[in-house]
């Protein structure tokens, strides 16, 4: 998951990829200091690196002002007189995004890119009159739109961009595809073990995962439901009360941080995958097994 640890009046805080820095309750650095606005600054990954992105005016980094900033250990951020940040540990993690069909990669590196099916397919930079589909960077991802609508890229989503097949993957996936050979054959099958509060992943000849909260529970809903669902009804299980747009946010946070757990462990960061169309589904290959037990 990527994140960045700060150190803030001789304590420490991480604040993970989109997290708000400001007095708001839900800031996931909160700073209950009148010098400090509400969203004063926000953490972006972009094109595979942390920056930090002034929402209210500037700050200043090692004594020169900012608006915008890529993070790395060492740096003073001044906030507001007074309010300094120290940073202690950056982690990008696996976020870069790419766009592939057949055989090309495209390297998500501008905020805005326009895909055209071609023939032949290529990418432009910015918004392009004409194109099938338009790419730009939310600060956390990636979205896509076409004329089906707007969908969230994740690792291995599938879109359909004016009859081309595209699907997003995140770099270190390609990479290990590239060094671990054939698609087909990267993965030993899964035997997948829902116990609600944890999920135990076994697989022959390694040694067995362990997931327990909130990665536990996303898989265990989307496990038990048996076939893709709306990200919305599994999203409603773990979180029962409150608006939908903050079980989305809930939602889109603990799925990233599933998937760099999964990364981590060396287990395919699609296993609960999004069809582009607002489904979820605990994505099975020939050989998996879900036992539940809950």
């Amino acid at each position: 998951m990527a994140s960045v640890r700060f150190r803030v009046h001789g304590d420490t805080a991480t604040v993970s990829a989109g997290g708000i820095i400001g007095r708001l309750a839900h800031a996931e650095l909160r700073l209950d200091d009148p010098r400090v606005s509400e969203a004063h600054a926000l953490v972006s990954l972009r094109n595979g690196c942390l920056r930090l992105l002034a929402l209210r005016r500037w700050f200043e980094v090692d004594g020169v002002r900012s608006s915008d900033v890529v993070l790395s250990v060492g740096q003073h951020v001044r906030l507001a007189p007074g309010v300094e940040l120290v940073v202690e540990a950056v982690e990008a993690g696996g976020g870069a995004m790419a766009l592939t069909w057949g055989s090309t990669v495209v390297e998500l590196e501008h905020s805005v890119i326009s895909v055209f099916a071609g023939p032949p397919a290529r990418v432009e930079p910015g918004p392009c009159e004409g194109a099938d589909g338009v790419v730009w960077s939310t600060g956390t991802g990636w979205c896509i739109r076409t004329v089906e609508g707007v969908v969230e890229l994740d690792d291995g989503v599938q879109v359909d961009v004016g009859g081309l097949p595209v699907v997003a993957r995140t770099l270190a996936d390609l990479q290990a595809r590239s060094t671990r050979g054939d698609a087909g054959t990267l993965d030993p099958p899964i035997r997948v073990v829902l116990r609600h509060d944890t999920v135990h992943l076994f697989r022959p000849d390694r040694p067995p995962v362990v997931l327990s909260g909130m990665s536990a529970r996303i898989v265990s809903e989307v496990g038990a439901m048996g076939s893709a669902v709306p990200w919305e009804v599994a999203a409603s299980e773990i979180w029962r009360t409150g608006p939908s747009h903050i079980r989305r946010q809930n939602w889109d946070r603990n799925l990233r941080r599933l998937r760099g757990k999964l990364r981590d462990a060396g287990i395919r960061s699609d296993l609960v995958r999004a069809d582009g169309r607002g489904n979820v589904e605990l994505y099975l290959l020939p050989g998996d097994e879900v036992v539940e037990q809950m």
